[in-house]
């Protein structure tokens, strides 16, 4: 398997816009890295303009096997 995916990712609202989804990101990003994996993938609320955003500037790009994008994106990993 060279893909490693984050399932669920969520910040209480009372704690949005303080870096927490930023952290949390990278820790998965970090855990994928250690563990060899060349490419990591989540699913987001195509509504979702803040998450993507988060995303978008942390280096991941929008996926759309089908033609249309529904959400997924993934970031390459850079190899140890």
């Amino acid at each position: 398997v060279e893909s490693y995916g984050i399932q669920l990712l969520a910040v209480d609202p009372a704690h949005r816009g303080k870096g927490v989804g930023q952290r949390l990101v990278g820790a998965g990003e970090s855990l994928a890295h250690q563990q060899g994996f060349s490419e990591i993938q989540l699913s987001v609320d195509t509504d979702n303009a803040p998450a993507i955003g988060l995303y978008l500037r942390m280096g991941w790009q929008k996926s759309s096997p089908s033609g249309q994008w529904r959400g997924l994106m993934s970031k390459r990993l850079v190899p140890l």
